[in-house]
């Protein structure tokens, strides 16, 4: 699966200091993911980086205001993704794409049905 987000999106990895906080983000300018490779672990941060990418790149306004709603009215599935709403996104895309069980909510169906869809759309042969 990494290897198909890296041809959908500009992945680079790096290595960087221990004390980076900037070294793994999604790009608004340069849409492109950047991820330390040296922190690196099951492809988390990779993951979580790609579901900014298909939120910001992928989805209609309609699906951007629908999960934004969305994250404001159901718990959140880390204590990451109560910081802020572009990080419960995040975190709802990256427990999906790591097929992490958790409790079934409507904003858990959106989540599914937007990754699948914006996922499998660009991933399955025609």
């Amino acid at each position: 699966m990494t290897w198909f987000i890296m041809v959908l999106a500009m992945v680079f990895y790096q290595v960087c200091p221990p004390d980076s906080l900037t070294g793994w983000r999604y790009s608004l300018d340069t849409k492109a993911i950047y991820v330390c490779q040296n922190f690196e672990k099951d492809d988390y941060v990779l993951y979580h980086e790609f579901s900014h990418w298909i939120y910001f790149n992928k989805l209609s306004n309609e699906e951007r205001s629908m999960w934004n709603l969305l994250s404001t009215k159901y718990p959140y599935v880390t204590a990451y993704a109560s910081k802020i709403a572009e990080e419960d996104r995040a975190e709802e895309g990256r427990v999906y794409f790591q097929k992490i069980k958790s409790k079934n909510t409507i904003k858990r169906s959106f989540v599914r049905r937007m990754m699948k869809k914006y996922w499998f759309d660009q991933t399955t042969v025609k």
